[in-house]
C-alpha cells in the first residue's frame, strides 16, 4: 500500500491546489451538517461515490468538522496523481490480500492516532449513479471503524447538479454521527446499518433536491463567477435588465 506523506510546506500547497480546482470548477460548494459536534473528534466518513471530485469534496466535510483530512483511494489512481499524498491521499490494490489487511491496519491507525482525523472512505469501490439502489457497499468500512472502535462515523452522501448557474453546483449532505465502540457488534450487522445510515442520507438529498429544500446548506466554498455570470454583470453595468 501507499502511505499518506505530510510536509510542512507541500501539504498546504496541495489543499490549496484543491480548493482553487474546485472554486474553478463549480459555482459554490454547499454543505448541511447534521448534528455538528461541538469538539472536533476522530470520525470515519463513508460516502457514496458519484464523481471524480468526491475526494476532493470531502476536504469541505473534513473542514467543516475541524478535522485532518485522510482519503482511502485506488493505488493504481494514487500513482498517477502521486501528489495527493501530501493532501492526506493514501492508496492500496484491492485484488491484493496483503495489500487489503495492511490499509485496513493503517486506516485504524489513522484515526487512533494524534490529532483529529476524518477518514474517508468509499464503500461502492468505485464511481456509479447516485440514484443506485440498493447502494453497493463492500465490508471495509465497517471492518475499520470495528477496528478503530471506539470511533465516531458519519455517512455523506453528494450530488453535482446544475441548476440556475452555468457551472455545477456541489451539494453535500452529511448525517449525524454512529458511535461505534468496542464490544460483541459483529461485522454483518454493523456493515448493514452502515449502508441503511448512508442510503438515508442519499435519499435525503435527494427529496432536498426534488423539493428545492436547499436552506440548510450553508456555502463552504464560492465558485469563480462564470461567463454568463461575468456578462450578465456587464449587462447591469450599461443599465440593462437582466
Amino acid at each position: 500500500m501507499i502511505r499518506a506523506e505530510r510536509h510542512p510546506a507541500w501539504s498546504p500547497l496541495v489543499r490549496s491546489y484543491v480548493r482553487s480546482s474546485l472554486r474553478g470548477h463549480f459555482g459554490a460548494v454547499r454543505v448541511r451538517l447534521d448534528s455538528p459536534d461541538p469538539r472536533p473528534t476522530p470520525t470515519l466518513l463513508h460516502a457514496t461515490h458519484v464523481s471524480w471530485w468526491d475526494g476532493y469534496l470531502g476536504l469541505a466535510v473534513a473542514e467543516g468538522l475541524g478535522l485532518d483530512l485522510r482519503v482511502m483511494m485506488l493505488a493504481s489512481e494514487l500513482h498517477k496523481y502521486a501528489f495527493l499524498r501530501y493532501g492526506g491521499a493514501f492508496g492500496f490494490d484491492p485484488a491484493s490480500p496483503g495489500d487489503v489487511r495492511a490499509v485496513l491496519r493503517y486506516s485504524a491507525a489513522c484515526l487512533g492516532g494524534v490529532g483529529p482525523v476524518a477518514l474517508l472512505v468509499f464503500p461502492a469501490g468505485g464511481i456509479g449513479p447516485p440514484q443506485a439502489r440498493p447502494l453497493p457497499y463492500r465490508p471495509g468500512a465497517a471492518q475499520v471503524a470495528l477496528q478503530a472502535a471506539p470511533v465516531s462515523v458519519r455517512a455523506v452522501a453528494w450530488r453535482l447538479e446544475h441548476r440556475a448557474d452555468q457551472r455545477p453546483e456541489a451539494l453535500v449532505r452529511v448525517g449525524p454521527p454512529r458511535f461505534v465502540v468496542p464490544g460483541p457488534v459483529s461485522l454483518r450487522p454493523l456493515a448493514e446499518a452502515m449502508r441503511a445510515d448512508l442510503t438515508l442520507e442519499a435519499d435525503r438529498l435527494e427529496a432536498d433536491l426534488r423539493e428545492s429544500r436547499l436552506e440548510g446548506y450553508r456555502p463552504w466554498l464560492r465558485g469563480r463567477a462564470s461567463v454568463a455570470e461575468n456578462w450578465d454583470a456587464v449587462r447591469r453595468l450599461i443599465g440593462v435588465k437582466v
